[in-house]
């Protein structure tokens, strides 16, 4: 991940900012902060004043890895670039299906909550084009969140008026 984002910078220009969630072990920020280019290694901290907003605000770009629905919805609502840094998968995975027996009962009466696929929620985002996939492939359109596309609406109204 350290070399692809490299490679980025030396493309592109600017530094990193390695921001952990609250479940990035303090160990996986240490070795990710170890950066050529500039940079600045955040913790997570429940009240941190602002800074991961003021950081989603200011960034003109983000690299997310591939397991967190919540930074993946946190960069993509921001409207900038975001790219994907895949985890690698394991290969058990608990599954069920919420569609036909005992499960699905106890699905609907809400007593169970089917397990996410955050690998099809990534998967069917790069394939939309919101989220590209660092060192492969460049996302194609913006993420826009419902208000902005009333922005973006009343702004052309305006513009052909």
């Amino acid at each position: 991940m350290k070399h692809a984002i490299e490679r980025e910078i030396e493309a592109r220009g600017g530094s990193v900012i390695v921001a952990g969630s609250p479940r990035t072990d303090a160990g996986v920020l240490e070795v990710l902060s170890h950066f050529q280019s500039p940079h600045l290694s955040m913790a997570w901290k429940k009240d941190d004043g602002g800074a991961f907003q003021a950081l989603l605000s200011l960034a003109d770009r983000f690299v997310i890895t591939s397991d967190s629905v919540s930074m993946i919805s946190e960069a993509l609502s921001s409207g900038k670039p975001a790219l994907a840094f895949p985890l690698p998968q394991t290969s058990w995975r608990m599954g069920w299906s919420a569609q036909s027996g005992i499960t699905a009962a106890l699905a609907r009466s809400g007593l169970l909550q089917p397990p996410r696929d955050i690998s099809r929620l990534t998967g069917d985002l790069v394939q939309a084009g919101y989220l590209g996939v660092l060192g492969q492939r460049e996302p194609s359109r913006p993420f826009l969140r419902a208000d902005q596309h009333v922005v973006e609406r009343i702004r052309q109204l305006l513009a052909s008026a």
